[in-house]
């Protein structure tokens, strides 16, 4: 009799996680990152950024939601002068998943506000503090998640974003890689 109704709840349980993936009501927790680290003879670059995010699905295969990107930064110049970077980002996101195969295109925007600090040593050896490249940001961006599982995605992503600092010859953009992985419940 054991094992008969292990089997049934085993076999319900399952069924409720396959619903889960990107219908409506279902919640989206997820975090993706990247990395890079340059060197060119005496001169070092490191650069870290980690996106936690947290959606909510109002439609099927609609999440609408929020997302934080942490940056960190490390510039070591020949000589004495360091320079460190902390950069903070607050997005509201939209994001449109398509298909209901395994492995799941989707399409995604972000609006929102940026904050850079940073610290260093100069060229003689005195500490600097700035403030900048604070201001309004938009990405669009494309990815791919695979679900490993009724419950987990393993994701890659592409933004194209754009950083207003409130003066033209001040913008930028910027085109960034990130793996990540999502759980959806």
């Amino acid at each position: 009799m054991k094992k008969p109704c292990t089997l049934f709840i085993l076999c319900f349980l399952i069924s409720l996680t396959t619903y889960a993936q990107t219908d409506q009501g279902t919640w989206l927790v997820g975090l993706s990152g990247n990395g890079s680290f340059q060197k060119d003879g005496l001169n070092r670059l490191s650069q870290v950024q980690l996106a936690p995010q947290l959606g909510y699905f109002v439609a099927r295969n609609l999440a609408l939601g929020a997302q934080l990107s942490l940056d960190q930064r490390e510039s070591r110049y020949r000589g004495n002068t360091t320079l460190k970077s902390h950069a903070t980002s607050a997005y509201g996101q939209a994001r449109y998943y398509i298909g209901n195969a395994k492995l799941k295109p989707y399409a995604t925007i972000l609006a929102g506000y940026g904050w850079n600090r940073g610290h260093g040593l100069d060229g003689t050896g005195d500490l600097v503090r700035f403030r900048g490249d604070d201001g309004w940001q938009a990405a669009a961006g494309a990815g791919l998640a695979y679900f490993v599982g009724p419950q987990i995605a393993l994701e890659a992503e592409a933004h194209y974003r754009f950083l207003n600092h409130g003066r033209f010859d001040r913008d930028r953009s910027a085109t960034t890689l990130r793996l990540g992985i999502a759980l959806y419940w």
